[in-house]
């Protein structure tokens, strides 16, 4: 039972490559209304777990309005010792699962020569298109692009597939020392953002840290144009916390986050600092710079691009949100708010949470941040919002009865988004060999 509870704690996922042949008919088109597609594995209900024990994968399909269970896919098996995790991604009519190989020494027996794999499924019934091994182990990102083209982080390295058949369109390499962070793709060009820390500096003993962005054509995966955006030795950090970026037709927008010393009197700490810019999406050029801004060093912040305004979000204690113009980067407003800020959906599915009793939960007021409503529900995993008005979160629900408190075992609710109300709840099975791995809408 130890090693299915290790199983069932991997983070990370793959599986042999293999060539098998799938014919790709035209999918079905996903039932009309909004769907949501929940990912989850099993293990057998057995003592002995050995590399060989089959893992089964399903997709289950769900109508976000009332929960109603629509089709499960047929179980997709895989060696206990080729998987590590597995992620779902939504393509309009198709259905992406990519499995990631176990890291090193994440499951006992595993299979050193494992591969990621990559899964299409008909989004219409679970049928599955196609399935394609990968030269690499674990797949850290997958986007798929307005042309339908699927661009993934594979090992700190850029792949694309056609999103159609699964083949093979292009590789692109990182550079030394630095690890993808993020990828955004437009209808123009791929866009990675890379960071590197402790890199040597031109004085002895000396480092620094760097991120940069690369502009990837989408076709071929040619360099379209490379800038530094983060460089501690001329952005006068102290240290690089990371970038966070967005993209459009117009323009790349980056939020650098560092820390710069910090005295108050006598006591030297240090504090976040923020600095807000666009690069002009054809060439990298400077498009406009955001004024920086400081803030606790421990909150955490992320950049958000809905139509033509820029939001950042720090979530911390107390959280923030700031709304901004894209085009320009004009300030429209700013709030506090006590509770942590998370999940944030923009333009309005803002929720929060804290440590007070029947507050794990908590829709936020788009106005300053106020609480709407609380419900009693600890996050386990993503949270996605279904239109309209239901928000779909995996979560522990925790029961109260005098001084005690109960927690039951992570499970995908739907709720209304006006009072937090129940519409739906969804299990995979016994918790302790099963596990819901990730949820995605169309």
């Amino acid at each position: 039972m130890l090693l299915v509870a290790a199983l069932l704690a991997l983070l990370s996922c793959c599986l042999v490559a293999c060539n098998l042949p799938f014919e790709a008919a035209s999918p079905a088109p996903p039932p009309t209304g909004r769907i949501l597609y929940v990912l989850s594995f099993r293990v057998p209900a057995t003592k002995q777990i050995t590399a060989s024990t089959p893992v089964a994968l399903t997709v289950v399909a769900l109508r976000v309005s009332s929960g109603q269970h629509l089709w499960q896919s047929s179980p997709i098996s895989v060696p206990a010792g080729d998987f590590g995790h597995s992620s779902v991604t939504s393509g309009g009519a198709t259905l992406y699962v990519s499995v990631s190989a176990p890291t090193a020494n994440s499951f006992p027996g595993a299979s050193r020569s494992a591969k990621a794999e990559i899964i299409a499924l008909d989004a219409g019934k679970g049928h599955m298109q196609w399935r394609i091994g990968l030269d690499g182990k674990v797949v850290r990102s997958l986007t798929v692009a307005p042309d339908g083209n699927l661009y993934l982080d594979l090992d700190n390295q850029m792949e694309a597939l056609n999103g159609s058949t699964g083949s093979h369109l292009w590789s692109a390499t990182t550079a030394v020392s630095y690890v993808i962070s993020k990828v955004v793709a437009t209808r123009s060009a791929v866009y990675v953002e890379q960071e590197a820390y402790s890199l040597p500096g031109s004085e002895p003993n000396s480092t620094y840290d760097s991120a940069v962005v690369r502009a990837l054509n989408l076709d071929s995966g040619r360099q379209i144009w490379r800038k530094e955006v983060a460089n501690t030795n001329t952005n006068q950090l102290a240290l690089l916390v990371g970038v966070s970026m967005q993209a459009d037709d117009q323009a790349v927008y980056l939020l650098r986050v560092g820390q710069v010393p910090n005295r108050q009197g006598n006591v030297f700490g240090s504090v976040a600092h923020t600095t807000l810019f666009a690069l002009h999406a054809e060439d990298g050029s400077p498009l406009w710079s955001d004024q920086t801004q400081t803030a606790d060093a421990g909150m955490e912040f992320s950049l958000l691009l809905y139509g033509r305004t820029l939001y950042i979000a720090g979530a911390g204690t107390p959280s923030s949100l700031s709304a901004l113009r894209s085009q320009s980067g004009q300030a429209l407003w700013t709030w506090e708010t006590p509770l942590v800020l998370n999940p944030f959906q923009p333009p309005n599915h803002i929720y929060g949470s804290s440590l007070n009793k029947g507050e794990g939960f908590c829709a936020l007021q788009s106005g300053d941040g106020s609480k709407s409503w609380c419900s009693n529900y600890n996050q386990a995993g993503p949270v996605l919002f279904g239109g309209p008005g239901k928000i779909c979160l995996v979560a522990f629900k925790i029961t109260y009865q005098g001084t005690s408190e109960t927690e039951s075992p992570a499970q995908l609710y739907i709720l209304n988004e006006n009072d937090g109300s129940l519409v739906a709840q969804y299990s995979p099975g016994n918790d302790r060999v099963t596990q819901i791995q990730g949820i995605a809408l169309s």
